[in-house]
């Protein structure tokens, strides 16, 4: 097990490492582009806590309390790929972007209802995906006839 997740990284590294470089060459001038882009994605972990619950009254189940943690879960370190496509107008580039990420569920805690612990952690085959779309507008701060190029940007999506 450990194994095959040692390669499933490796080969993600390397898909993200050859994708990275691709955007570079897609912005060298006016006009329309393309990019590829890809890299690591790391989720925090999540804790989720209960308000505002009327549990019914049941004999030997303690309910939870206001505020109280009922779950926890940990994320493995995932990865995100995605499509730029845009227009070069001078130091002007407006942008449409899809992108794709996720991350598998290293392991879970949920709240034991008799004992009103946290149960010992299980790993999970559960995974968090995310498919998203973004419109950019990105401004080059030392124009378009420099190698290097600065910029600032903003996006909505």
């Amino acid at each position: 097990m450990m194994e095959r997740n040692r390669f499933k990284l490796l080969g993600r590294t390397a898909l993200v490492c050859g994708a990275c470089a691709l955007p570079w060459v897609a912005q060298a001038s006016d006009g329309f582009y393309a990019g590829v882009f890809g890299g690591a994605s790391f989720l925090k972990k999540q804790s989720y806590k209960i308000y505002g619950y009327e549990p019914p009254l049941i004999i030997g189940i303690t309910p939870p309390a206001e505020g109280e943690t009922i779950s926890k879960i940990r994320f493995d370190t995932g990865y995100i790929g995605g499509l730029a496509v845009g227009y070069a107008f001078g130091a002007l580039r407006p942008e449409l972007e899809l992108a794709y990420r996720t991350n598998d569920v290293k392991s879970q805690q949920e709240r034991d209802v008799v004992t009103t612990d946290l149960a010992p952690a299980t790993e999970k085959g559960d995974s968090v995906n995310a498919k998203t779309a973004m419109a950019n507008l990105w401004f080059d701060l030392l124009g378009t006839e420099s190698a290097f190029r600065p910029y600032l940007g903003a996006g909505a999506g």
